[in-house]
Parts: C-alpha cells; structure tokens; sequence
C-alpha cells in the first residue's frame, strides 16, 4: 500500500528536545500532584501553605544531567509560586489552621519574613474563645468530670466558680492559651496518615482552647473544586428529562454517586 503524498513537510523531534521533555515530566508531575491533592475531597486549608512548600522544594532538586534551560526553567517555576502564594504566608485563615495542625505545626511556615505566626494565633485565638465562651464552660466541664479531678461533694460549687470566671470575660485565656500552645509545639508531629480531627479529638481534656480552635480551622476545605464538582454532577442527575425526580431522590442518588 502506497501512502498519498503531501507537500507537508514535518521535522522529526531532535534528541535535544527529547532530553528536555524528559527533564520536564517531573517538574510538570510534581504540580499535577499538588493541584490533586488540593482539590480533594480531603483537602483541608490547613494543606496549602504546607502543599507550596513541599512543591517549592520537590521544585528545586536539580537532577541529573540538567540542562541549563531546565534549571532556569526551575527558577522560573519557585519565584513564580512565591509570588502568586506569597499572601498566604500573612493572611491568618491559613496561618492559624497550618500551626493548629498536628501533622505540620510550625515546620513549613518562613521562619526569616519577620512575621510573628504564633502571635497571630494567639490573638485570634483569644477572640473567637471570648466570643465562644459558653462552649469553653461546657469543655472545661467535661474536661473535669473525665480527669476526675473535683469530687461531686463539690459540684455546686465548680459549676459556681465555673460561671463566674465566665461572667469576668475569661481574663486568664491569653495565659492559658500560651501555656498549651507552648505544651502543643514540644510535643513530635503525627504521621500524615493520621488524621488532625482524631487527634483533637483525644487530646482536647487537654488543650481546651486549642481544640476550640482546632474545631472552627481545621473543617475548611482547602478549594472549592470538590463542591463545584458536586454541583456538576447534580446538574448531570436532575436534568431537563429527569424533571419529575424528587429533591430527595437526587440527592440520595448523587449520594451513592459520591460513595460508590
């Protein structure tokens, strides 16, 4: 069989630019990584400032046989990042959710950009506690009864003192704040395969305002593309031809959709 002839001429792919593709790969595999993971259904906010370091510095390894375009590329691609992320590093949604998770805590935030993080949590903290004080009572109460450290002789009086520390506006919760964010960093980070909520969790009779905290940060997701994928696929069930299904139908079939 003869092949028709044409007057387009194609030039074969050089060695040179086959070596370059083949550098690109893991640069460009690196950041499809990251994009997944923060468009997860997982993903939390608590991911991104960690997710941009980690991409920053899987970036930066120089590899074999690089060529010099592709290690200026790599220079291209960090200041890039930096400079579209770098408001993240100030904004205090995703400082304060960074620190209070128990998976990074400290280590991927910039240590040399004169910004103080943990003050940062503090006084954040110390609003949403004095505005959130009515759940502190009911933690400490808990917290109290599971230690076993008041006698029930004594109830009547705990519950007094408990409410009128209440009713003074909880001066001591800056000094206690500090006191268990300072507790909290001594301790080692958990695996990544553990799980932030479990954590606070089990450890809140003994971080009361962190796990406060914790709870308000930790449940933002880190992108909307998980909802609007949702959204998408609704959209796709209740259509024009499907007009007489019922909300609670569509809603328990995008339910067994997204829970195969």
């Amino acid at each position: 069989m003869k092949l028709p002839e044409t007057n387009c001429s194609v030039k074969a792919i050089t060695i040179e630019t086959w070596t370059l593709i083949s550098q690109l790969i893991p640069l460009l595999q690196s950041i499809k990584e990251f994009t997944d993971q923060m468009e997860s259904d997982k993903a939390s906010v608590s991911q991104i400032i960690p997710g941009i370091q980690k991409l920053k510095q899987k970036i930066n390894i120089k590899r074999e046989n690089e060529t010099q375009e592709i290690a200026e590329f790599r220079q291209v691609l960090i200041q890039s990042i930096g400079f579209r992320f770098e408001q993240h590093f100030k904004k205090e949604i995703y400082v304060i959710s960074t620190i209070i998770d128990p998976r990074y805590k400290i280590k991927y935030l910039q240590k040399d950009d004169g910004i103080n993080y943990l003050e940062i949590l503090k006084q954040t903290g110390m609003k949403l506690l004095k505005s959130d004080s009515e759940n502190v009572l009911n933690i400490q109460a808990t917290s109290q009864v599971k230690r076993k450290l008041k006698n029930s002789f004594w109830d009547e009086d705990s519950n007094s003192s408990m409410k009128q520390q209440s009713e003074t506006g909880n001066r001591d919760i800056y000094f206690k704040l500090s006191q268990e964010l300072t507790s909290y960093l001594a301790e080692s980070r958990i695996s990544f395969s553990n799980g932030p909520l479990d954590y606070w969790n089990q450890n809140k009779i003994y971080y009361l305002y962190l796990s406060i905290i914790a709870k308000k940060y930790l449940f933002i997701p880190a992108t909307s593309a998980y909802s609007e994928r949702l959204f998408s696929t609704s959209n796709n069930i209740k259509s024009e031809k499907r007009t007489r299904l019922t909300d609670e139908h569509a809603y328990q079939i995008l339910f067994l959709n997204k829970n195969q």
